[in-house]
């Protein structure tokens, strides 16, 4: 299954997409989800998985989403958004 996550109005706000990519290959892991590749670049990741067949798809993404987001705002992943009248970082793991 290819998943593309992608930032809100495609703003570039990934500082480092390979270490987000590796990030996400941890909590694919962790929640039994063989992550194959992952990639992207400042406004959108590519993730390719494997989903087992025992987990629903929904699942499967709201896993990925669920983990991915607070951290990644904690660990410095994603750019506070500098335009005005919007609010901190502009990442939206809901563009799939």
């Amino acid at each position: 299954m290819h998943c593309v996550f992608s930032t809100k109005r495609r703003a570039n706000s990934i500082s480092d997409p390979q270490a987000l990519g590796r990030y996400l290959g941890g909590v694919a892991r962790e929640k039994k989800i063989p992550l194959l590749i992952a990639g992207g670049t400042n406004n959108h990741m590519h993730l390719l998985i494997a989903l087992p067949a025992a987990v629903p798809l929904a699942k499967a993404i709201q896993d990925l989403k669920g983990n991915s987001l607070p951290t990644a705002k904690e660990v410095g992943f994603l750019i506070p958004s500098r335009r005005a009248g919007l609010p901190g970082e502009q990442f939206l793991f809901g563009r799939w």
